[in-house]
Protein backbone atom coordinates (compact mmCIF):
# COMPACT_ATOMS: atom_id res chain seq x y z
CA UNK A 1 0.00 0.00 0.00
CA UNK A 2 2.79 2.44 0.76
CA UNK A 3 4.09 2.06 -2.93
CA UNK A 4 0.86 3.91 -4.14
CA UNK A 5 0.66 6.16 -1.72
CA UNK A 6 4.30 7.61 -2.68
CA UNK A 7 3.46 7.06 -6.39
CA UNK A 8 0.43 9.47 -5.66
CA UNK A 9 2.84 11.85 -3.59
CA UNK A 10 4.93 12.18 -6.66
CA UNK A 11 2.59 12.94 -9.44
CA UNK A 12 3.53 15.98 -11.07
CA UNK A 13 1.12 18.94 -12.62
CA UNK A 14 -1.26 18.14 -10.31
CA UNK A 15 -1.85 21.12 -7.74
CA UNK A 16 -2.49 19.69 -4.01
CA UNK A 17 -6.27 20.59 -3.42
CA UNK A 18 -6.91 18.48 -7.10
CA UNK A 19 -4.77 15.91 -5.12
CA UNK A 20 -6.85 16.31 -2.09
CA UNK A 21 -10.39 16.11 -3.86
CA UNK A 22 -9.40 12.37 -5.84
CA UNK A 23 -7.99 11.25 -2.65
CA UNK A 24 -10.76 11.93 -0.67
CA UNK A 25 -13.65 11.11 -2.83
CA UNK A 26 -11.49 7.51 -3.55
CA UNK A 27 -9.64 7.17 -0.05
CA UNK A 28 -6.96 4.74 -1.46
CA UNK A 29 -4.56 5.73 -4.37
CA UNK A 30 -4.30 1.93 -5.95
CA UNK A 31 -7.90 2.58 -6.99
CA UNK A 32 -6.62 5.61 -8.57
CA UNK A 33 -4.51 3.81 -10.17
CA UNK A 34 -6.62 1.13 -11.49
CA UNK A 35 -9.16 3.08 -12.86
CA UNK A 36 -6.34 5.14 -14.65
CA UNK A 37 -4.69 2.34 -15.88
CA UNK A 38 -8.13 0.95 -17.33
CA UNK A 39 -8.94 4.24 -18.65
CA UNK A 40 -12.56 4.03 -17.05
CA UNK A 41 -11.72 7.79 -16.43
CA UNK A 42 -13.68 9.47 -18.42
CA UNK A 43 -16.48 8.40 -16.97
CA UNK A 44 -15.90 10.25 -13.84
CA UNK A 45 -15.88 13.87 -12.41
CA UNK A 46 -12.18 14.02 -12.40
CA UNK A 47 -11.37 12.60 -16.09
CA UNK A 48 -9.13 16.00 -16.77
CA UNK A 49 -6.94 15.24 -13.70
CA UNK A 50 -7.33 11.16 -14.30
CA UNK A 51 -5.71 12.05 -18.23
CA UNK A 52 -2.86 14.00 -16.42
CA UNK A 53 -2.24 11.04 -14.06
CA UNK A 54 -2.03 8.62 -16.88
CA UNK A 55 1.03 9.61 -18.58
CA UNK A 56 2.67 8.93 -15.29
CA UNK A 57 1.34 5.21 -14.55
CA UNK A 58 5.23 3.73 -13.71
CA UNK A 59 5.67 2.73 -10.38
CA UNK A 60 9.71 2.35 -10.87
CA UNK A 61 10.81 5.89 -8.96
CA UNK A 62 8.43 4.94 -6.07
CA UNK A 63 9.81 1.38 -5.69
CA UNK A 64 13.31 3.10 -5.51
CA UNK A 65 12.54 5.32 -2.91
CA UNK A 66 10.24 2.78 -0.92
CA UNK A 67 13.27 0.26 -1.37
CA UNK A 68 15.98 2.81 -0.45
CA UNK A 69 14.11 4.02 2.88
CA UNK A 70 13.56 0.08 3.75
CA UNK A 71 16.82 -0.31 3.91
CA UNK A 72 17.83 2.95 5.94
CA UNK A 73 14.98 2.23 8.53
CA UNK A 74 12.84 5.76 7.16
CA UNK A 75 9.74 4.81 7.89
CA UNK A 76 6.78 6.24 6.07
CA UNK A 77 3.41 7.82 7.17
CA UNK A 78 0.33 8.34 4.83
CA UNK A 79 -2.45 10.71 4.98
CA UNK A 80 -5.19 8.41 5.30
CA UNK A 81 -3.21 7.14 8.78
CA UNK A 82 -2.74 11.03 10.18
CA UNK A 83 -5.00 13.87 9.56
CA UNK A 84 -2.71 16.02 10.32
CA UNK A 85 -0.63 15.70 7.09
CA UNK A 86 -2.81 17.97 4.84
CA UNK A 87 -1.71 20.77 2.50
CA UNK A 88 -0.51 18.07 -0.03
CA UNK A 89 1.45 15.91 2.52
CA UNK A 90 -0.09 12.86 1.79
CA UNK A 91 3.16 11.31 3.03
CA UNK A 92 5.91 11.72 4.86
CA UNK A 93 9.19 9.95 6.29
CA UNK A 94 10.65 9.89 9.69
CA UNK A 95 12.73 7.59 11.37
CA UNK A 96 12.24 6.81 15.14
CA UNK A 97 8.83 7.49 16.92
CA UNK A 98 6.13 10.03 16.14
CA UNK A 99 4.14 11.35 19.45
CA UNK A 100 0.78 12.33 20.33
CA UNK A 101 1.91 14.43 22.75
CA UNK A 102 1.30 18.20 22.79
CA UNK A 103 3.85 19.90 20.90
CA UNK A 104 5.04 23.44 20.29
CA UNK A 105 7.12 24.65 18.00
CA UNK A 106 10.31 27.16 19.04
CA UNK A 107 11.95 28.53 15.95
CA UNK A 108 13.55 31.54 15.14
CA UNK A 109 17.23 32.85 13.12
CA UNK A 110 20.21 30.88 12.34
CA UNK A 111 22.07 34.03 13.80
CA UNK A 112 21.45 33.61 17.40
CA UNK A 113 22.18 35.95 19.93
CA UNK A 114 22.98 36.05 23.82
CA UNK A 115 19.67 36.99 24.38
CA UNK A 116 18.12 33.96 21.60
CA UNK A 117 20.09 31.59 23.48
CA UNK A 118 18.31 32.57 27.33
CA UNK A 119 15.21 32.88 26.26
CA UNK A 120 15.48 29.63 24.27
CA UNK A 121 16.95 28.00 26.97
CA UNK A 122 13.86 29.56 29.23
CA UNK A 123 11.51 28.79 27.28
CA UNK A 124 12.31 25.05 26.63
CA UNK A 125 12.78 24.35 30.69
CA UNK A 126 9.34 26.09 31.32
CA UNK A 127 7.62 23.49 28.02
CA UNK A 128 9.48 20.26 29.81
CA UNK A 129 7.99 21.16 33.08
CA UNK A 130 4.52 20.31 31.27
CA UNK A 131 6.21 17.04 29.20
CA UNK A 132 5.22 18.98 26.22
CA UNK A 133 7.22 17.86 22.87
CA UNK A 134 9.28 20.54 21.56
CA UNK A 135 9.83 20.65 17.49
CA UNK A 136 12.14 22.70 15.53
CA UNK A 137 13.96 22.58 12.35
CA UNK A 138 18.13 21.23 12.94
CA UNK A 139 18.76 24.70 11.36
CA UNK A 140 21.73 26.54 13.36
CA UNK A 141 20.87 29.01 16.05
CA UNK A 142 17.45 28.94 17.88
CA UNK A 143 16.73 25.80 15.99
CA UNK A 144 19.68 23.89 17.20
CA UNK A 145 19.21 24.92 20.35
CA UNK A 146 15.52 24.05 21.22
CA UNK A 147 16.80 20.45 20.07
CA UNK A 148 19.99 20.77 22.07
CA UNK A 149 18.19 21.46 25.10
CA UNK A 150 15.03 19.45 24.87
CA UNK A 151 17.62 16.48 24.13
CA UNK A 152 19.95 16.76 26.83
CA UNK A 153 17.42 16.75 29.59
CA UNK A 154 15.49 13.74 28.34
CA UNK A 155 12.58 15.93 26.96
CA UNK A 156 10.46 14.27 23.72
CA UNK A 157 11.96 16.63 20.50
CA UNK A 158 11.25 16.09 17.04
CA UNK A 159 13.22 17.51 13.95
CA UNK A 160 11.31 18.49 10.62
CA UNK A 161 13.82 18.71 7.39
CA UNK A 162 14.25 20.16 4.00
CA UNK A 163 15.50 17.00 2.42
CA UNK A 164 15.94 13.32 2.52
CA UNK A 165 16.20 11.51 5.23
CA UNK A 166 19.26 10.08 3.81
CA UNK A 167 21.57 12.75 4.27
CA UNK A 168 21.73 16.23 6.94
CA UNK A 169 21.81 20.23 6.35
CA UNK A 170 23.58 21.16 7.87
CA UNK A 171 25.95 18.50 7.37
CA UNK A 172 27.54 19.50 10.81
CA UNK A 173 24.54 18.52 12.49
CA UNK A 174 24.32 14.97 10.87
CA UNK A 175 25.48 12.96 14.34
CA UNK A 176 23.26 15.09 16.03
CA UNK A 177 20.26 14.25 13.87
CA UNK A 178 20.92 10.38 13.98
CA UNK A 179 20.94 10.72 17.68
CA UNK A 180 17.11 12.61 17.92
CA UNK A 181 16.52 9.52 15.16
CA UNK A 182 17.28 7.06 17.79
CA UNK A 183 15.65 8.14 20.92
CA UNK A 184 12.61 10.50 19.20
CA UNK A 185 12.17 11.09 15.69
CA UNK A 186 13.22 13.28 12.51
CA UNK A 187 10.82 13.82 9.84
CA UNK A 188 10.51 15.19 6.15
CA UNK A 189 7.90 15.66 4.08
CA UNK A 190 10.96 14.24 1.00
CA UNK A 191 11.88 11.26 -0.39
CA UNK A 192 15.36 9.84 -0.10
CA UNK A 193 17.51 11.92 -2.28
CA UNK A 194 15.61 14.91 -2.47
CA UNK A 195 18.52 17.63 -1.71
CA UNK A 196 17.94 20.77 0.79
CA UNK A 197 16.59 22.97 -2.13
CA UNK A 198 15.11 27.08 -0.99
CA UNK A 199 11.73 26.24 -1.90
CA UNK A 200 11.74 22.77 -0.17
CA UNK A 201 12.67 24.74 3.52
CA UNK A 202 8.89 26.24 2.68
CA UNK A 203 7.19 22.80 2.88
CA UNK A 204 9.44 21.96 5.77
CA UNK A 205 8.40 25.08 7.47
CA UNK A 206 4.66 24.19 7.25
CA UNK A 207 4.94 20.70 7.97
CA UNK A 208 6.39 21.91 11.26
CA UNK A 209 3.54 24.60 11.53
CA UNK A 210 1.38 21.54 10.85
CA UNK A 211 2.71 19.34 13.38
CA UNK A 212 2.48 21.89 16.23
CA UNK A 213 -0.24 22.65 18.24
CA UNK A 214 1.55 26.08 19.00
CA UNK A 215 4.51 28.22 17.72
CA UNK A 216 7.00 30.51 19.35
CA UNK A 217 9.16 32.78 17.85
CA UNK A 218 12.26 33.24 20.12
CA UNK A 219 14.70 36.24 17.68
CA UNK A 220 13.82 36.74 14.55
CA UNK A 221 14.67 39.81 12.42
CA UNK A 222 12.14 40.93 9.68
CA UNK A 223 13.45 38.43 6.93
CA UNK A 224 13.98 35.66 8.86
CA UNK A 225 12.21 32.04 8.10
CA UNK A 226 11.20 31.80 11.11
CA UNK A 227 8.31 34.60 9.93
CA UNK A 228 7.13 32.26 7.65
CA UNK A 229 6.47 29.53 9.33
CA UNK A 230 4.13 31.72 11.82
CA UNK A 231 2.50 32.66 8.64
CA UNK A 232 2.06 29.12 8.10
CA UNK A 233 0.33 28.89 11.42
CA UNK A 234 -1.58 31.86 11.44
CA UNK A 235 -3.63 30.49 8.02
CA UNK A 236 -3.98 26.93 9.67
CA UNK A 237 -5.27 28.60 12.68
CA UNK A 238 -2.54 27.95 15.21
CA UNK A 239 -1.33 30.32 18.46
CA UNK A 240 1.34 31.83 18.07
CA UNK A 241 3.88 33.25 20.75
CA UNK A 242 6.69 35.86 20.22
CA UNK A 243 8.96 37.80 22.79
CA UNK A 244 8.84 41.10 22.79
CA UNK A 245 12.44 42.63 21.68
CA UNK A 246 13.86 46.03 21.59
CA UNK A 247 14.74 48.36 18.95
CA UNK A 248 17.37 45.89 17.53
CA UNK A 249 17.14 44.61 14.01
CA UNK A 250 17.79 41.27 15.76
CA UNK A 251 14.49 40.93 17.29
CA UNK A 252 12.18 43.44 14.30
CA UNK A 253 10.53 40.37 13.67
CA UNK A 254 9.50 39.22 17.10
CA UNK A 255 7.91 43.06 17.12
CA UNK A 256 6.70 42.83 14.21
CA UNK A 257 4.15 39.74 14.73
CA UNK A 258 3.12 41.10 18.23
CA UNK A 259 1.89 44.54 16.30
CA UNK A 260 -0.03 41.48 14.32
CA UNK A 261 -1.63 40.28 17.10
CA UNK A 262 0.67 37.80 18.21
CA UNK A 263 0.95 36.48 21.38
CA UNK A 264 3.86 38.09 23.61
CA UNK A 265 5.54 35.06 25.57
CA UNK A 266 7.17 36.66 28.91
CA UNK A 267 10.27 35.77 29.91
CA UNK A 268 11.99 37.03 32.67
CA UNK A 269 15.71 38.74 31.33
CA UNK A 270 18.68 37.42 33.10
CA UNK A 271 20.60 40.26 32.59
CA UNK A 272 19.27 42.03 35.42
CA UNK A 273 20.22 39.29 37.45
CA UNK A 274 24.01 39.08 37.02
CA UNK A 275 26.60 41.08 39.15
CA UNK A 276 26.73 44.38 38.85
CA UNK A 277 30.65 44.35 37.53
CA UNK A 278 29.28 42.32 34.50
CA UNK A 279 26.27 44.51 34.48
CA UNK A 280 28.89 47.38 33.81
CA UNK A 281 30.59 45.80 31.00
CA UNK A 282 27.52 45.22 28.94
CA UNK A 283 26.61 48.62 29.43
CA UNK A 284 29.66 49.89 28.19
CA UNK A 285 29.38 47.25 25.32
CA UNK A 286 25.92 48.35 24.44
CA UNK A 287 28.02 51.68 23.34
CA UNK A 288 30.34 50.57 21.66
CA UNK A 289 33.08 47.75 20.73
CA UNK A 290 35.71 47.77 23.15
CA UNK A 291 39.22 46.29 23.40
CA UNK A 292 39.79 44.30 27.09
CA UNK A 293 42.73 47.17 28.08
CA UNK A 294 40.02 49.78 27.36
CA UNK A 295 37.27 48.16 29.08
CA UNK A 296 39.47 47.88 32.06
CA UNK A 297 40.37 51.67 31.85
CA UNK A 298 36.86 52.73 31.72
CA UNK A 299 35.88 50.69 34.39
CA UNK A 300 38.67 52.04 36.28
CA UNK A 301 40.12 48.20 37.21
CA UNK A 302 43.08 45.84 35.68
CA UNK A 303 42.72 43.81 33.47
CA UNK A 304 43.59 40.85 35.33
CA UNK A 305 40.23 41.53 37.57
CA UNK A 306 38.14 41.84 34.60
CA UNK A 307 39.07 38.79 32.48
CA UNK A 308 37.18 36.52 34.65
CA UNK A 309 33.89 38.53 34.07
CA UNK A 310 34.61 38.24 30.56
CA UNK A 311 34.81 34.86 30.18
CA UNK A 312 31.87 34.23 32.26
CA UNK A 313 30.16 36.70 29.58
CA UNK A 314 31.31 34.78 26.86
CA UNK A 315 30.29 31.22 27.65
CA UNK A 316 27.02 32.78 28.48
CA UNK A 317 27.11 34.06 24.86
CA UNK A 318 26.48 38.17 26.25
CA UNK A 319 29.23 39.19 24.44
CA UNK A 320 32.01 38.05 21.85
CA UNK A 321 34.92 38.78 20.59
CA UNK A 322 35.73 40.31 17.01
CA UNK A 323 38.76 41.96 16.29
CA UNK A 324 40.44 42.07 18.87
CA UNK A 325 37.52 43.72 20.63
CA UNK A 326 34.56 42.83 22.79
CA UNK A 327 30.89 43.26 21.52
CA UNK A 328 27.59 43.12 23.21
CA UNK A 329 25.36 40.28 21.59
CA UNK A 330 22.23 40.41 22.95
CA UNK A 331 19.45 42.53 21.76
Amino acid sequence: MELYWIWFQELKKISSKEKLKIIEKYKDPKIIYNITNSNEYNLTEFKEIFFIISRQLSLEKSKIILHESNKLGIKIATYKRNNKMIAGNFVIYYKGELTNKKSIAIVGTRNISGSGYYYTEKICESLMNKEICINSGLAFGIDYEAHRYSYKHNNYTMAFLAHGLDMCYPKEHTAFMEKIAEKYAVVSPFPVGVKPFKYNFYKRNELLSLFSDEIIVVEASLKSGSLITANYAKNQGKKIWSIKGTDSLKCAGNNSLIKNNAEDYIVVNNIEKIDIKSNFIIKELTKSSLTTSDLAKKLKITTIDIENELINLELNRWINKKANKWQYNGW
